[in-house]
């Protein structure tokens, strides 16, 4: 039999952006980031073999750079933790943003990170961003084993959503989770964050599809290429015009030659409605 290997795709550094440096402006202007920090960002990254145009040898031609601060990609963002790594996330409500347990769990002290650590920096590009805000608290899913090694049946318990301080959402606009919950398989969906590759900008895949689904429809696997900075972000597609969250990005699973995403899908979701 087959063995399926996975992995998470958080990164191991995170780009810290005191509060005091947050804009409280409502209006859409761009906060710079202080240049120092942004230094020790990139001093403190592993090395990464680039080519001529300075993308990583293997970076796939489908992940496109996109404008972070049009819509949608204005709502997604960097959930930037301790100091000491980030993920992605997706603003669902003027104070929520929705993202993966697994980045908020410290495996050395195994235990949660404190929200005070945590913050979520809304269309980060090359050290700027739309919107920034702290956290007062995280609800994880009840279930998730972040001890032990999460694998394709506990997958759909790997979510969280951060509370936000600051209802950043009704400035830079927040994405609907899916009504339809669930869609065909070979379905084209988007999805967007920010890669290990290119930490500074969020960039997307636009064409990419559902393979099948898990769990009754818990989660789902998908095709989009996905490396480390990946775990959190959203897996869009338009209904009627409107782009809504069908899921979010969580492991990275393997077998021989073959690899795919596997997603949580919205329907695992237990989300008090406000």
């Amino acid at each position: 039999m087959n063995k399926v290997l996975l992995g998470w795709a958080c990164l191991v550094v995170a780009l810290h952006v005191p509060l005091s440096q947050a804009s409280t402006d409502q209006s859409s202007q761009v906060t710079s980031v202080p240049h120092h920090l942004l230094d020790k960002h990139r001093n403190n990254s592993k090395p990464i073999q680039l080519d001529e145009r300075g993308l990583h040898l293997n970076y796939p031609e489908e992940r496109q750079l996109v404008d972070s601060r049009q819509w949608p990609w204005r709502a997604i963002g960097q959930v930037n933790v301790a100091a000491s790594h980030y993920c992605s996330g997706v603003l669902i409500a003027p104070d929520k943003v929705l993202t993966v347990a697994h980045c908020l769990w410290d495996a050395y002290s195994k235990d949660w990170y404190s929200p005070e650590d945590i913050h979520f920096v809304a269309a980060y590009s090359q050290g700027s961003y739309l919107a920034y805000s702290r956290i007062h608290s995280f609800k994880a899913a009840g279930k998730f084993n972040a001890v032990g090694q999460i694998d394709l049946e506990t997958v759909h318990t790997d979510w969280a959503v951060l509370d936000l301080r600051q209802d950043i959402g009704n400035k830079v606009g927040f994405l609907p989770l899916s009504e339809k919950r669930r869609v065909a398989s070979g379905a084209e969906v988007t999805l967007a964050g920010y890669r290990r590759d290119r930490p500074e900008v969020l960039t997307a895949q636009k064409d990419c599809k559902i393979l099948a689904w898990n769990r009754s429809g818990a989660s789902f696997d998908h095709n989009c290429e996905i490396i480390q900075g990946d775990s959190g972000g959203p897996i869009l597609q338009q209904h009627k015009g409107y782009w809504q969250v069908l899921g979010i990005q969580s492991l990275e699973a393997k077998m021989e030659d073959k690899r795919w995403g596997v997603a949580v899908a919205t329907k695992a979701l237990n989300i008090p409605k406000p």
